[in-house]
């Protein structure tokens, strides 16, 4: 588990945590996800049945959400906990000193679709100005083998950078330069990345290893005191 912490202007606390395989199988299909989730945060969770697309919900009472067709969820409330799940995709969580904070599910096909601006949009809705960016573990270039015309797509839309190698010279795609530039696109910034690649065994990894397993990320804002 991968816990980062930001003070917000009101005093409140931005908690995002990013599981490992170790916290258990996060996918909605798993036969134990209530009880993995139950450990690790006994509140009701905001849960999302993912597509690949840009559809972000606003979260204002716990629970609220729970297993919509969404790859984004932001809120402005304390005690809501928003979730995603991946295993190759990335997933970034998002923090405004101004008392918002989101998550959001991005894999190549929902940066196109545009997750990351989208996410960041639905922020300012409710009054987020500074928004802040948090890199989960995502496969990075080396473990990520890409069809030449796929990519090409991408570099039209996030630039020359996004094209990799991978670790025996083969094409690839680098999703950290994708979320480098989606995050950018969308005027904000990247606050910390793990730099932690899925193809090692600590995560799950649809790519390496056709696991269907799922690690996630979890975002909760916490009143002052909760953490005292």
């Amino acid at each position: 588990m991968i816990e980062v912490q930001r003070t917000m202007l009101d005093g409140r606390l931005a908690t995002i945590r990013f599981t490992s395989r170790r916290d258990g199988d996060l996918g909605v299909r798993s036969s134990a996800v209530g009880q993995v989730r139950e450990a690790l945060d006994r509140r009701p969770w905001t849960w999302l049945n993912q597509v690949h697309r840009d559809r972000v919900v606003r979260v204002s009472s716990p629970g609220q959400h729970a297993g919509d067709e969404a790859d984004g969820a932001i809120t402005a409330d304390a005690g809501c906990v928003l979730s995603v799940q991946g295993a190759d995709c990335a997933p970034v969580a998002f923090w405004s000193p101004q008392g918002v904070a989101g998550v959001a599910h991005v894999g190549w096909r929902g940066a196109l679709h545009g997750i990351v601006e989208r996410t960041v949009e639905t922020m300012r809705s409710v009054g987020a100005t500074d928004i802040y960016a948090v890199l989960g573990p995502h496969i990075r270039p080396e473990s990520y083998e890409f069809a030449s015309e796929d990519i090409q797509i991408v570099i039209d839309r996030f630039g020359e950078s996004v094209a990799g190698r991978t670790i025996d010279n083969r094409p690839a795609l680098n999703m950290t330069s994708v979320l480098r530039a989606a995050v950018d696109n969308a005027g904000a910034r990247i606050d910390f990345d793990t730099h932690l690649c899925t193809s090692n065994d600590q995560w799950y990894s649809h790519r390496v290893r056709s696991e269907p397993g799922r690690h996630g990320a979890i975002v909760v804002i916490e009143e002052a005191d909760a953490s005292a």
